[in-house]
This record gives C-alpha cells, sequence and structure tokens, in this order.
C-alpha cells in the first residue's frame, strides 16, 4: 500500500507541475485567452456583446478620455450600452465613425451611427479611407455630401494606410489637396489618422500642422510624428464593447475633456 500512495503522490506533482508549466507558457504566449476567462459575455441575436465585466484588452493608464472607432464592420450598434458602459471609472466619450472610401462608397451605417451616437451624448467625428490612386478632389466632394458637421463635433479625419502606385511626392499632393478643400469647406483643420510607421516613412516633416491619431498596438504609446504631438492614440483592434459585435477598435485621448472640446466644431 505504501508503494501505491507513493506513486500516487509523484504522479499529482508531476501533473500539478504540467498545469503550473502550461499556464505559465499560456500567460505569456497568449495573455488574451486569460482576459477573455473573466469575462461573463452575453450576445444577442445579433451577436451584439453585453454585460461584458471587461474591454477584452488592458487598457492605457493615464489618460482621462477613451473613445472607439466604428464602420460597417460593426454592422448594427446598440448605442445606448455602448454609452453607458463603464468599468473601472472608464466610460466612452467620443466615437470616430467611417463616413466614405475612395470617390463612391459610402459606408452604409454611417448615417444610423452619426445620428445615434449624438442621441446618447457622445462626442463624433467622421473619417474619410483615403484612396491614393484616385482623384483626390473627387475623395473630398464625396465625403462632403455625406457629412454634415454640427456643433460640438470633431474635426474630418483623413484616413491614410497606403501609398498606392504614384510616387510619394504625388501622394504628399493629393493628400495636402483634400486636407486643404475639407478644412475650406468645414472652418476646421482635419485629423491625420495612420500607423506610426506610415507616418514615420511617408509624412514626417510634411503634416506637422495637423492633428494626428496614430495607431500603434501592443501597450506602447506613440513615438510618431513624437511623444508630445499626437492627440489620438488607437490602442487595440480586439476591444469588447457592450452593444458591439465582436472586436472594435480602441483609442485614447491625449488630454482632458476640455481639451476634446476645443478641437470641436464651434
Amino acid at each position: 500500500m505504501k508503494k501505491q500512495s507513493d506513486k500516487s503522490w509523484w504522479e499529482f506533482i508531476a501533473f500539478s507541475l504540467f498545469v503550473g508549466g502550461l499556464t505559465v507558457y499560456l500567460i505569456l504566449s497568449y495573455p488574451q485567452f486569460f482576459i477573455y476567462l473573466h469575462l461573463i459575455k452575453q450576445t444577442d441575436a445579433q451577436g451584439r456583446n453585453y454585460h461584458l465585466r471587461d474591454f477584452g484588452v488592458q487598457m492605457p493608464q493615464g489618460y482621462q478620455i477613451h473613445g472607439i472607432d466604428v464602420s460597417r464592420y460593426q454592422e448594427e450598434i446598440d448605442w445606448e450600452a455602448a454609452a453607458k458602459m463603464r468599468i473601472k471609472g472608464i466610460q466612452f466619450e467620443f466615437v470616430f465613425m467611417k463616413a466614405t472610401e475612395g470617390e463612391r462608397h459610402r459606408d452604409r451605417f454611417f448615417q444610423y451611427n452619426w445620428q445615434r451616437a449624438k442621441e446618447q451624448k457622445l462626442i463624433r467625428g467622421a473619417y474619410h479611407f483615403y484612396n491614393p490612386n484616385i482623384n483626390s478632389a473627387k475623395q473630398a466632394k464625396l465625403f462632403i455630401s455625406q457629412v454634415t458637421l454640427e456643433k460640438g463635433d470633431l474635426p474630418p479625419v483623413l484616413d491614410i494606410e497606403q501609398t498606392g502606385k504614384y510616387t510619394t511626392s504625388n501622394l504628399r499632393k493629393g493628400l495636402k489637396n483634400w486636407l486643404n478643400i475639407i478644412e475650406k469647406e468645414y472652418g476646421l483643420r482635419p485629423i491625420i489618422y495612420t500607423n506610426q510607421n506610415f507616418y514615420r516613412d511617408y509624412l514626417q516633416g510634411h503634416f506637422e500642422e495637423y492633428p494626428c491619431w496614430i495607431a500603434r498596438y501592443g501597450g506602447v504609446s506613440p513615438e510618431y510624428p513624437s511623444p508630445e504631438v499626437w492627440s489620438f492614440w488607437q490602442h487595440t483592434d480586439q476591444g469588447l464593447v457592450n452593444g458591439i459585435a465582436g472586436e472594435v477598435d480602441l483609442n485614447v485621448f491625449r488630454g482632458s475633456r476640455e481639451a476634446l472640446e476645443k478641437l470641436c466644431k464651434r
């Protein structure tokens, strides 16, 4: 009996070491897995999230103002649920939403999102996904036809992520033209959205007068255009929010609520 008891004890120790080692490996390799473990996640018939206990990711520390950005990929959003979500003192105060792309594409959920976000008293902004192979004036015309800004709305956003088939100087010329047309139309200096590597390689030294919204994941804040210059930081594309199906981009604003409101249309 003693030998059997000793064998069982060693088997227990071996199993415990295996489980412990596997747990450490998963934590280091797949931290997102353990974040999901402590979520209470319910969904409706459309797959929208409800009753979340966390945002699904580690939220950056030291920022007062948080927001999201959405497009047709999130489909129909329950804006009341999203706006009321509050966890550990964090509640979303602004939202950017896709309005247009290229010369012809209008996001089919834009008008719905635009109105519903306003009803929930979220500070809202609209963005255009820029196609560098298409005439910039035609792209600006499409955006203007889709977006009407009101008092309290954020400036228009130019989303640039592609270089296109033309030269870098041609790309910059087109971007400048779109920005100039939009600023003249709305009376607000537009915001430029891109990732930090794209800004460094193609925009740095040419667009310093524009507020920047920089995408950089991995928990490290943007370094370009410089740590002191960027205004918005998209820190993940894997956030979870009540009222939204699946994952969504999460952002912070580098400043106070008052500073955010100063950017807006008056």
